[in-house]
């Protein structure tokens, strides 16, 4: 009964609501039509009051060219008047009259033939008299054509255009009315004619005028807008455009010209228009009319009406709201009643299909935890029916082999419970015994706060698990492959160099002794070929370093110039051979310093050149550097080497760049090769985000070009200051060198003694750690690989032993990035590779002991300190003492590549070893680097380093993660 009566007073509620609704709806549309009929007569009224402002603009026009015709007839009359001298009054006449006035941009008297007596113009303020020669004729104009049949007293009404001086439309744009009257001479005789160049800007004015709301469109005859808020439109007639009302609107133009006024809805706004002859109201006594028919169009936007019609709804809005709440507050329970009712039996259908359709196994439990409802998922999960599953629990499911942890269950109901929810996976067996492993989420329904059902969705997650371990599997096995790769280079390269090294080495001793031809001849292939394996060692361990993501690209200043030089001269000697020229070309424009890799770039200049040469028999080989493009911060510089050599057939040139790939097999017994060269090219430009390309005709020769994208530093003025110029000498430096292999050995001690240098030997590491403990020595160079104990292992005791302070050069054949970090993480200060060159063992020894070694001064003289002509380098200061360490630029810019990889390198070994708070480790390494930056002039980073040495000496570890960061941030400085 409750619900019968609830539901009659809905019923009874809408009915009252509808029919309220329509007696509200009847009078707030005669409210609106009240409005709108308000705004329309509004807009009537502003036409009329535009038309009577432009009539009496039009009274004082016709008025003022009257007194103009008068004015010429009053002093033609006059007898002592000449025709100049009465032109000179009208003229101090009408001066301040047209100054007054600002509205006439001109006045002219014009005579029988059209030709202009005196023309008075103003513009900008300025009143200018027009001189004689600059008088023109205008009997060509429309409007003095048209005025010569005017009779005394009659005024002529030019069409409202643009001026046009010169035949040509005057700019900016300068609408203007003409009005022409004819004047007499004395004897009442036609004498020639006034004209007033009106400023139509006098009437647009006035149509602007208080239209805050309602905007005023002027239209001529021919539905031209003269005057229009778009003012793009305008004037169309004259400037050869088709604008025009009639065009864009049709139907309503058609109703314009048929009443003298009316009004039209367009485009959700209110028109009304009145047709105004401005003609009729100058001249009306004329005998021949010409029309100037103008239509003052008004319109305003019916958003208007509508904002007052709100106006007036919002300030009744309470009489609504009143009776509508009033409906509202007894309809309100009844629909929630019904909606909630509605909406917990749509949620059932949904739940019920989600469940019944759902992929997952779905289980509903009471809150027993017995299984009382199961999806057909389920069933195919575990094979049971629901009849079978029914009132069972779960743990009927569970695979009985499998051995869950004590706390496992605990675990779960425990977040079940506090959570509400748990996610994890139990292993099962189905109904025919097959094990699987399942993911289930268990969640709970509750009802006044307690839980009244369980639900658990399951997935069958044995293939993943499966895929998962095989995955893990294979990724082990990749790293071990990796790794077992990275070893047999080590051991391949140690073995090669090991042997190398002698046949080198002898090789230069012997080819600086007395040889006979014969001889020499055959020691120079000796020593060739030890190069050409050495050159092939060192390409595979090139690919394998970019191949392992190890290889570094440092940005430091350069010479373009010299990097091609040094590549040149590297193989001069190869052309000269061949009897080839081989030449360069540089472009004047590119900068002499650039910002870049130029150890990287010579590598593949190097490879480039030596294949042209390897493939020229005839002919030439010529090296070209262009500069295609250049702005304020960098440029792209082309590299290209052209040969008239053998050539590439087009089907070969794609695999060109492939891992040991050579188009021609016979060819490459012959001349050999590894075909890594231009792989690595390849892969160098790539890692410089440059591109490189071939050209080729087969039979006349190849052509090579990459591009690269390079910086422009900033430059600095050189200044002089006095530099010592030096030769270096090791003379009584006590050196221990230790090496097993007796070859390498006695190579290594002839170089080192011929230098001047005090050596001992030992050929293990334990005669190495005796002979340190009894003698002292400036420096060791301690090979890795040795029988007994290796140099790693005699390193390590020796540090441990308080010898933190000698130099320990590791010698090794091994060029691994593997090898390096060993010998490192050992103690050792410098990887030195063998075969190694004098010259690198020279800057290891300036750059470790520098006061151990002797510099005999020739001369001191005063010249250009090399590095304050260097573009700015981020982190490093060039100061006076660095010419003192560094004797050449070119050693300088050279090696400095080297001092920045090395010191990112060694910023993250650092990290490795302060993590395990192996503190003396991390002040060993520190001071390793104190003395690299000192040398480079890298005044923040040796500032943080002195900081951290501090830090760790006082063994305040919680200040350690904060220098860290500024020590980071150095490093990064140097190697952007």
């Amino acid at each position: 009964m409750p619900l019968i009566k609830k539901y009659l007073f809905l019923k009874l509620s809408i009915v009252f609501i509808f029919i309220f609704g329509v007696i509200f709806y009847i009078y707030l549309s005669g409210i609106f039509q009240t409005i709108e009929q308000k705004y329309k007569l509004e807009i009537i009224s502003h036409n009329l009051s535009k038309s009577k402002l432009i009539e009496h603009s039009f009274y004082d026009v016709k008025k003022d060219l009257l007194y103009m015709a008068n004015i010429y007839q009053g002093l033609h009359a006059s007898p002592q008047h000449y025709e100049d001298e009465y032109l000179a009054d009208i003229q101090l006449i009408l001066k301040p009259f047209i100054k007054q006035k600002k509205t006439y941009s001109q006045i002219r008297y014009l005579n029988l033939t059209g030709q202009e007596m005196l023309r008075i113009e103003y513009k900008n303020g300025k009143v200018n008299v027009a001189k004689k020669v600059d008088l023109q004729n205008k009997s060509n104009r429309y409007y003095v054509q048209e005025s010569t049949s005017l009779a005394k007293g009659e005024i002529y009404l030019s069409k409202f255009d643009l001026n046009i001086e010169n035949d040509e439309i005057e700019k900016p744009y300068n609408p203007v009315i003409r009005l022409v009257t004819p004047v007499f001479d004395k004897s009442d005789t036609l004498a020639g004619y006034v004209i007033i160049n009106w400023s139509g800007n006098s009437i647009i004015n006035l149509l602007q005028q208080d239209s805050s709301l309602i905007n005023t469109i002027l239209l001529n005859k021919e539905s031209y807008y003269l005057e229009s808020k778009i003012q793009s439109d305008n004037w169309g007639f004259i400037l050869d455009k088709r604008i025009s009302f009639k065009n864009t609107y049709p139907r309503q133009w058609k109703k314009i010209k048929s009443a003298p006024s009316g009004n039209f809805l367009l485009d959700s706004s209110i028109y009304a228009f009145l047709h105004i002859d401005p003609v009729q109201i100058i001249s009306p006594n004329r005998k021949s009319l010409s029309r100037r028919n103008w239509i003052i169009l008004s319109y305003l936007d019916q958003n208007v009406i509508y904002h007052k019609f709100l106006e007036y709804f919002y300030s009744i809005w309470w009489i609504l709201f009143f009776f509508i709440t009033v409906i509202l507050l007894f309809s309100y329970q009844l629909a929630k009643y019904i909606r909630a009712l509605k909406e917990a039996d749509y949620r059932m259908d949904i739940a019920y299909e989600a469940f019944k359709h759902s992929p997952d196994g779905t289980m509903v439990l009471n809150k027993k935890v017995e299984i009382i409802q199961v999806n057909k998922a389920f069933e195919i999960l575990t094979g049971y029916c629901e009849d079978e599953a029914r009132f069972k629990n779960p743990k009927f499911l569970k695979d009985p082999s499998y051995k869950y942890t004590k706390v496992f269950f605990k675990e779960m109901w425990g977040s079940i419970k506090e959570n509400g929810f748990w996610s994890g996976e139990v292993h099962n067996i189905r109904k025919n015994g097959e094990k699987y492993i399942q993911h289930i989420s268990i969640g709970v329904v509750k009802r006044d706060g307690k839980i009244i059902n369980y639900i658990g969705v399951a997935s069958d997650v044995t293939q993943g698990k499966k895929m998962e371990r095989e995955t893990l599997q294979a990724k082990e096995a990749s790293e071990q492959a990796n790794l077992a790769k990275n070893i047999f280079l080590a051991n391949m390269s140690h073995e090669i160099r090991t042997p190398l090294n002698a046949i080198l080495g002898f090789s230069e001793l012997l080819l600086s002794t007395s040889l006979n031809s014969e001889q020499k001849n055959y020691i120079d292939k000796t020593n060739n070929a030890a190069s050409s394996l050495l050159h092939i060692l060192n390409d595979i361990l090139d690919i394998a370093k970019i191949e392992a993501h190890k290889f570094m690209i440092i940005k430091a200043p350069f010479k373009p110039r010299r990097v091609i030089q040094q590549s040149v001269d590297i193989l001069v000697l190869q052309a000269q051979k061949k009897c080839l020229v081989l030449s360069y070309e540089i472009d004047e424009e590119i900068p002499e310093y650039l910002i870049g890799d130029s150890k990287r770039i010579r590598q593949i200049m190097i490879n480039l050149i030596n294949n042209a040469i390897k493939f020229t028999e005839k002919g030439y080989v010529h090296i070209n550097l262009f500069l295609l493009q250049k702005d304020i911060n960098e440029c792209i510089i082309e590299f290209v080497v052209s040969d008239s050599g053998i050539g590439i057939k087009e089907s070969n040139q794609k695999k060109l760049f492939e891992h040991f790939t050579q188009v021609d097999d016979s060819l490459t017994r012959e001349l050999g090769g590894t075909g890594l060269g231009l792989a690595i090219c390849k892969q160098l430009v790539d890692v410089m985000d440059g591109s490189i390309e071939v050209e080729s005709e087969y039979g006349k020769g190849s052509t090579f070009s990459f591009e690269l994208k390079l910086t422009l530093p900033k430059q600095l003025q050189a200044k002089k200051s006095r530099v010592q110029e030096h030769t270096i000498s090791f003379k009584n430096l006590k050196i221990l060198l230790v090496e097993d292999n007796k070859d390498n050995s006695e190579v290594t001690s002839l170089i080192l003694t011929k230098m001047g240098a005090d050596i001992d030997e030992a050929i293990n590491g334990n005669m190495a750690l005796e002979m340190v403990r009894k003698k002292k020595y400036d420096f060791v160079l301690m090979d890795i690989q040795m029988p007994k104990m290796d140099g790693l292992q005699a390193t390590q005791i020796l540090r441990d032993e308080g010898f933190t302070n000698l130099l320990i050069i590791a010698l090794s054949a091994h060029a691994s990035q593997i090898e390096q970090e060993r010998s490192l993480n050992a103690g050792m200060n410098v990887h030195l590779n063998k075969p190694f060159r004098i010259e690198t063992l020279q800057e290891i020894l300036m750059h470790w002991l520098p006061s151990k070694v002797t510099k005999i001064k020739n001369n001191s003289v005063l010249k250009e300190c090399w590095a304050k002509k260097l573009p700015p380098i981020a982190g490093l200061v060039f100061s006076d003492e660095i010419c003192e360490y560094w004797l050449r630029e070119e050693d300088f810019l050279e090696k400095l590549e080297y001092f920045i990889r090395n010191t990112v390198k060694e910023a993250a070994h650092l990290h490795k070893i302060i993590d395990k708070k192996n503190n003396p480790m991390a002040l060993k390494l520190l001071h390793k680097l104190k003395g690299s930056v000192k040398l480079y002039g890298a005044q923040n980073l040796l500032k943080q380093i002195l900081e951290l040495e501090d830090i760790l000496n006082s063994k305040e570890y919680k200040y350690t993660p904060n220098l860290l960061d500024e020590f980071d941030a150095a490093v990064l400085e140097i190697s952007s």
